[in-house]
């Protein structure tokens, strides 16, 4: 995946992040800043949106925002609440500079009642003139339903870079062990990896990697069942990547998703991949294997992955440069020229 390099050019963008945290959609952005920075040469900062309820915070945050606004040439949002932020402040700006307002989730099809009105609401202060970039057809098919046109661009992936580590060490400390990597909420669907694990023999430890509000429930999940010794809970790991390397298989269990960025990274890493049928397009994903969101399907797909040969890494590497560039992902958006 060799990158196709341009001259450095006279542009300012800003990446706009509402929290410090590390998730998906704040990987995506770091991908695009490595890319732009170190590939197209541009000027690229980050600027992060703290979401909070006071008004001595909220005055705060919008002399930021007005600052960002008025200082870059591009802004490249990835949450609803700092792209609605942008919009509700350059209606009242006298600048004009291009937002790029990736969806991270899709909102119309997670949220029911008062919180899908609320984000509904947040759509209001989108501009017409916002490049709005949705992960699959299926999300921007439901952002049209509320106004929203959008232009469907699948998340970039940029192997460059992962951060293996001393793989050796994973492999030497750790027998064979199934892996996942995810925020510990139900919506991740850990509670059914948990219990489908239970009703699978071939690989003996479970590792999960992630924290999140669900921790606890997930390890009463475990104890019942005595599984305390091969459950393991490793936390919030800054570098995943040995542990995804060397992994029997790589699971992700969600029940629903935007698009699980973590796939991708499996998918470079290890030839064994499990994936849940949490979004639309990961069964046409000829490189993994995929199942229902269901206790006895997750368990099935585990024995089917283990007894199957891994995907060979060209097979894996091509797949991946073909529908997940960072290269094809700028060129679509078509301001980087």
């Amino acid at each position: 995946m060799e990158y196709l390099c341009f001259n450095q050019m006279d542009r300012r963008t800003t990446i706009v992040r509402l929290t410090d945290a590390k998730g998906g959609a704040e990987g995506v952005l770091d991908t695009i800043k490595h890319y732009l920075h170190h590939c197209l040469g541009e000027s690229v900062s980050t600027v992060v949106v703290f979401k909070r309820s006071s008004i001595r915070d909220m005055l705060k945050i919008a002399k930021k925002v007005r600052g960002i606004i008025h200082s870059s040439d591009v802004i490249i949002s990835s949450s609803i609440w700092t792209s609605s932020l942008l919009g509700l402040f350059l209606s009242m700006a006298h600048a004009n500079p291009v937002v790029v307002a990736r969806e991270s989730t899709d909102v119309i099809k997670r949220y029911k009642g008062l919180a899908l009105i609320k984000y509904k609401v947040l759509y209001f202060f989108y501009l017409k003139d916002f490049k709005i970039v949705a992960q699959t057809k299926e999300m921007s098919q439901n952002l049209k339903k509320v106004g929203i046109v959008s232009t469907v661009i699948n998340n970039p992936y940029d192997f460059k870079n992962l951060r293996f580590g001393d793989l050796d060490m994973i492999k030497k400390l750790n027998e064979p062990y199934i892996l996942a990597v995810g925020r510990l909420i139900g919506i991740k669907g850990f509670d059914l990896l948990i219990k489908a694990f239970y009703n699978q023999n071939n690989v003996k430890t479970l590792k999960i990697i992630g924290d999140g509000p669900e921790l606890s429930n997930l390890k009463s999940e475990v104890s019942p069942k005595h599984l305390s010794h091969r459950v393991e809970f490793l936390g919030y790991k800054s570098n995943p990547y040995p542990y995804m390397a060397a992994a029997s298989i790589c699971v992700i269990s969600s029940r629903m998703e935007g698009f699980p960025n973590t796939l991708l990274e499996m998918i470079e890493l290890n030839g064994h991949v499990l994936c849940t049928k949490c979004v639309e397009g990961v069964v046409d994903i000829p490189v993994i294997s995929t199942c229902d969101a269901s206790v006895a399907s997750l368990a099935q797909g585990l024995i089917d992955v283990f007894n199957r040969p891994p995907v060979s890494e060209a097979l894996r590497h091509s797949y991946l440069k073909e529908n997940h560039s960072i290269v094809h992902f700028i060129e679509k958006l078509n301001i980087y020229v």
